[in-house]
């Protein structure tokens, strides 16, 4: 009996990840980046001083990612896969919008201050 249940539960489990295909993660097999967790970007501060590097730093979603400008003047240039860095060229407000593989969005606005009194 016991090995006609161990029997029994191995052909369910291997038709459970047949059935659902890349829909399921088991031991690293499967859709394993779905778990990763709600797709986030964040600063390494609220503000930033025109002419200095703010990082902004992806996590959660579908690697890879990409970062945009979407409001203010500045360069952004991705350092690694889950990093970039904005540089602001104006006083205002900057929005930047990452994005992962399937196309899921998040933005973040930050400050960009002078640095005359």
């Amino acid at each position: 009996m016991t090995r006609f249940l161990r029997h029994a539960f191995l052909l369910f489990f291997l038709s459970f990840i047949v059935g659902c295909g890349e829909d399921v993660c088991v031991l690293g097999i499967g859709d394993c980046d779905e778990i990763s967790g709600e797709l986030t970007i964040a600063a390494d501060s609220s503000s930033v001083t025109v002419g200095q590097a703010l990082v902004f730093t992806a996590s959660g979603g579908t690697p890879p990612y990409s970062f945009a400008i979407q409001t203010g003047s500045g360069s952004l240039s991705q350092g690694s896969e889950s990093t970039a860095t904005l540089t602001p060229n104006e006083t205002g407000v900057f929005c930047v919008r990452l994005t992962d593989s399937t196309s899921k969005q998040d933005d973040i606005c930050v400050s960009s201050v002078s640095t005359s009194s």
